[in-house]
């Protein structure tokens, strides 16, 4: 009998622990939920709430189901934002507080979002698709700055290496000072990259393939130096099927239309066949819309030549739109979007 009731004890115990542990991990896991979401990182947000989920056997916590009911709402995601939503209900009892009133709202706009899933726009990913552009942007001007900076260091190089050629003295002060600037010269050239060919692996060019870094930022840019920037005009085009959306959702429903558009039709088998490592792999497309709301100046930076090839027929074969509009007039507009594919 006493050896029974240890036995108990023990697995009472054991089970105590286990749960103690499961708690201790899936608040790590929240943690790092939050900290995905902060880097706009939606795969690890939703791989770690479903982690903590697990662990917690449930929903457990207000804050868990506010922060998951907000996420998955506006990552489109209106089923699962909807169990958060009633976990929440469930978890606070203050139906007076106004941060219930608040979710109370934000219920009825995911229960009208869900049964009307074609006028929603997934927020999250659009907010995420202007970071990502942002960063390329930010990447382009910084590889702009090493190129000046390496451009400087060779000239001061070579202007060093002459002066050192006119003293006969090796062994001097002065040619040994000097000596030693031009190895702290060379050193920081060795840092910035050596030669001009710049491996620009944030833009997703392969590791033995270099490119001159001088026109990077230019290209980039240069797109829209001669029409209108798309983040700034006053009717975007009309990518057909939005018609009938209000002028503050048209530019949405525009991005979205491109983004289904390559989605349906680019080759999602072909990065697979070109050895390229696994893991997501991102394209950068740009062109423009002119004043008939033809697609032009197709231009795309890709990881492998043949994705490039096949971002540009997919970009070809968009449709024509209505033409966007400033002061009333048709105008030609720039536009650019990163589109992510994945080797396996």
């Amino acid at each position: 009998m006493r050896l029974l009731l240890t036995l108990l004890l023990l697995l009472t115990f054991s089970f105590s622990i286990q749960a103690q542990d499961n708690k201790d991990l899936a608040r790590v896991y929240f943690n790092k939920a939050l900290k995905s979401f902060e880097a706009l990182d939606l795969e690890k947000t939703t791989k770690y709430l479903q982690k903590n989920r697990e662990l917690n056997n449930g929903i457990t916590q207000e804050k868990i189901a506010a922060f998951g009911a907000k996420f998955f709402h506006d990552l489109g995601d209106y089923t699962k934002a909807e169990e958060y939503f009633k976990a929440y209900f469930k978890l606070n009892k203050n139906k007076s507080s106004q941060a219930y009133k608040d979710m109370l709202v934000a219920y009825t706009n995911n229960l009208d979002a869900k049964d009307s899933p074609n006028k929603s726009v997934n927020k999250l990913k659009v907010l995420k698709q202007k970071k990502e552009k942002q960063d390329a942007l930010d990447n382009a001007k910084n590889i702009a700055q090493k190129k000046q900076e390496v451009t400087r260091l060779k000239k001061s190089i070579k202007s060093l290496e002459k002066s050192l050629s006119f003293i006969s003295d090796k062994n001097s002060d002065q040619y040994k000072k000097m000596h030693s600037s031009l190895n702290k010269m060379k050193e920081n050239l060795n840092s910035l990259g050596g030669t001009l060919d710049v491996v620009v692996n944030d833009l997703n060019v392969s590791k033995n393939k270099t490119v001159d870094t001088s026109n990077i930022f230019t290209e980039i840019t240069k797109k829209s130096s001669k029409s209108t920037s798309f983040t700034v005009i006053e009717m975007p085009p009309v990518f057909p099927g939005c018609e009938n959306e209000t002028k503050n959702q048209i530019k949405d429903c525009f991005s979205l239309g491109i983004k289904k558009h390559f989605l349906n039709n680019f080759d999602a088998n072909l990065p697979n066949k070109l050895g390229l490592t696994v893991g997501l792999k991102k394209i950068i497309i740009l062109f423009k819309v002119d004043e008939k709301g033809h697609v032009i100046n197709i231009d795309a930076r890709a990881p492998h030549p043949k994705i490039k090839e096949e971002a540009l027929k997919v970009a070809s074969s968009l449709p024509k739109m209505k033409p966007a509009t400033q002061r009333g007039k048709p105008v030609k507009v720039a536009y650019s979007f990163p589109f992510s594919i994945r080797v396996e």
